[in-house]
């Protein structure tokens, strides 16, 4: 096979990256970058240049991208290889019990699960590793490589209902139906706080500088805490009904909260006043969650009406709405804001282009219904979490490939190399298309903002 020397040019470039990629404070997190990026700029170029190499060019320079990254002192991850279409995922089971759990879209009740259900995950910061709550009343975390239990479980006197690491991955918070959202020494296992409501603590976030926490109770409430002393700071952000969500900004200087009495409000954190006019969805449905994006300009809401709308989080007007078959449990965006991904009762998270609404690749299915669905860092992952007893990590990179692929055939029309007029010729040279692009892309935004 002769490949044109402008293809040998971009295979060079490459390994120049994996170089550079040593420099990265988190080695896992190299490996993977290095390889996402030889298999990225070497595949794509290459396979726009030698078309009938398409079907055989992933797999060995996947293989030649380890044996380099290798040659310089990086050990390969174990799950180097072709990814199958969408469907990577580990399961992550804690004590789980059999039970049915029916769902009523029009009660008070937040999450309705049976004893032992996992209810939420989110990973750490350099993703690593996944945080677990469970109904069982304990929260666990995982290596969200192999899918290994890590360290002490976490326990409190009731279920727990989510569970979240601070900015630096070196401390957890969790949220209870004991009234209590408890802060963690992620490394230990250790208590270090207690933060105390008058009824179910629902959720409970860091601030981006790791110094507050916001919680939302069922006591109509959201409260805002110094992360060090325990402390509630400023006024109780007051709601009409049982508050389900709140989360700071990246800034720290807003909350938003997603509320049983049909809202989500938008809170000055300083202050604690409400800023703006309420954010309501259709008809009398409870709104479950609401997230801000990287940039603070929109924001995210999740509606027991079978909608994810986005917001502008200045205006407070709606500017997308994301429909499922099911009420949507939960909502958020990627750390660019270019993806959402949703999680719902209809048995599936799915995940969005944020700025035209259509989904992007095919349905993340559970056998159950999905309660929460987060992106890692790096937006190459997400992890869901079911009423079918498990937490999954999911491939989302191949979403990503397929909408590039799409969006150059489109450009291209007619002029398209013969590579990119064959739909879909493997998952596995899509996934890694994505998952270069999405890496360099997250880091660019990253470095530029």
């Amino acid at each position: 096979m002769n490949i044109p020397w402008t293809a040998l040019n971009y295979l060079i470039a490459s390994c120049v990256a994996v170089t550079m990629a040593a420099s990265i404070p988190h080695p896992t997190q190299a490996q993977l970058v290095a390889l996402d990026l030889v298999s990225a700029v070497a595949i794509g170029s290459v396979a726009l240049q030698v078309p009938l190499g398409i079907k055989f060019l992933p797999a060995t320079l996947k293989a030649v991208a380890v044996l380099g990254a290798s040659a310089i002192g990086f050990q390969a991850p174990s799950h180097v290889g072709p990814i199958v279409r969408a469907v990577f995922y580990t399961s992550l089971q804690q004590k789980m019990s059999a039970g049915p759990s029916a769902t009523d879209r029009n009660t008070d009740a937040c999450r309705p699960f049976a004893s032992g259900k996992v209810t939420s995950a989110a990973f750490s910061p350099d993703g690593t590793r996944i945080v677990t709550a469970s109904a069982d009343g304990t929260a666990r975390l995982w290596d969200a490589r192999t899918g290994e239990p890590i360290g002490k479980t976490l326990r409190q006197d009731g279920p727990v209902r989510a569970a979240t690491f601070d900015a630096t991955g070196e401390r957890v918070v969790t949220a209870s139906d004991d009234k209590t959202a408890r802060i963690w020494d992620a490394r230990t296992g250790e208590p270090l706080g207690t933060l105390q409501h008058d009824g179910t603590v629902y959720a409970a976030t860091f601030d981006a500088k790791g110094e507050r926490v916001v919680t939302a109770s069922a006591d109509k409430t959201a409260r805002i805490w110094d992360a060090r002393t325990g402390e509630p700071i400023g006024k109780k952000l007051q709601h009409d009904g049982p508050v389900y969500a709140a989360t700071f900004d990246a800034k720290g200087e807003r909350v938003v909260t997603a509320s049983a009495d049909n809202t989500a409000r938008i809170w000055d954190a300083r202050t604690s006043d409400p800023i703006g006019k309420k954010l309501q969805h259709d008809y009398a449905y409870p709104v479950r969650a609401a997230t801000f994006d990287a940039k603070g300009e929109r924001l995210i809401t999740a509606s027991a009406d079978n909608t994810a709308r986005i917001w502008d989080a200045r205006t407070g007007e709606p500017i997308g709405k994301l429909q499922h078959d099911g009420q949507v449990w939960a909502a958020t965006f990627d750390a660019t804001g270019e993806r959402v991904i949703t999680a719902s009762s209809d048995k599936t998270a799915r995940i969005w282009d944020a700025r035209t609404g259509e989904p992007l690749g095919k349905k993340l299915q559970h056998d159950g219904q999905v309660w929460a669905a987060t992106f890692d860092a790096t937006g190459g992952r997400v992890v869901t979490v079911s009423d079918d007893n498990t937490a999954r990590i999911w491939d989302a990179a191949p979403a990503v490939g397929q909408a590039l692929l799409d969006h150059v055939r489109a450009t291209l029309g007619r002029n398209a190399p013969d590579a990119l007029k064959v739909p879909d010729q493997t998952q596995s040279f899509v996934s890694i298309i994505g998952r270069g692009f999405n890496t360099i892309r997250t880091r660019l935004t990253a470095a530029l903002a």
